[in-house]
């Protein structure tokens, strides 16, 4: 027999979920959030936008936490270790904050069969009120490799790379 009252109380609780923390806006695109995973104080939250799923989307927002870890510049260097063993011919650009509060890395990737390309950003930073560090990540696949596209590319990534070290997305990993 369903709980009326527990349910009542779910409803009420689902109704009044802040809607702020549902959705990020980057790059003057909103994203939902649609996957959320972990148990606090780790945590995974990715977001899409409207028309695009987690396991079909072109552009991604993410937010993480790693409580164990406590060194940005040391969490963007083992990610540029990772991405180098998984795909040796992959570039990256690394930066680090000169008081090494954060850490920043960006780079292209490609799966085996070069289906697509993808490229990310995700600057780790500690945050008052998390332990560890909360990594935020964007995300972008495509596949039109023209000099036309390469071009718009290149703009794209600057103005992403500029827009990440401004981003402040919420640290939100509630079910």
């Amino acid at each position: 027999m369903i709980n009326i009252t527990a349910l009542a109380v779910a409803f009420v609780v689902a109704a009044g979920a802040p809607e702020a923390a549902r959705t990020v806006t980057f790059d003057d695109v909103t994203y939902t959030r649609q996957f959320v995973s972990g148990s606090p104080p780790a945590g995974l939250a990715e977001y899409v936008r409207a028309d695009e799923t987690v396991e079909n989307w072109t552009t991604l927002v993410a937010v993480r936490c790693f409580p164990q870890l406590d060194d940005p510049g040391a969490a963007a260097a083992e990610l540029a270790k990772t991405l180098k063993k998984s795909n040796p011919p992959a570039r990256f650009q690394l930066l680090v904050k000169e008081d090494k509060s954060e850490a920043m890395i960006d780079f292209l990737t490609w799966p085996e069969d070069a289906s697509y390309w993808e490229f990310n950003i995700f600057r780790y930073l500690r945050l008052p009120g998390h332990p560890g560090l909360i990594s935020y990540q964007f995300a972008h696949r495509f596949t039109d490799t023209s000099p036309e596209a390469t071009e718009q590319f290149k703009q794209d990534r600057q103005r992403w790379v500029e827009e990440m070290t401004r981003a402040d997305f919420p640290v939100d990993f509630a079910k």
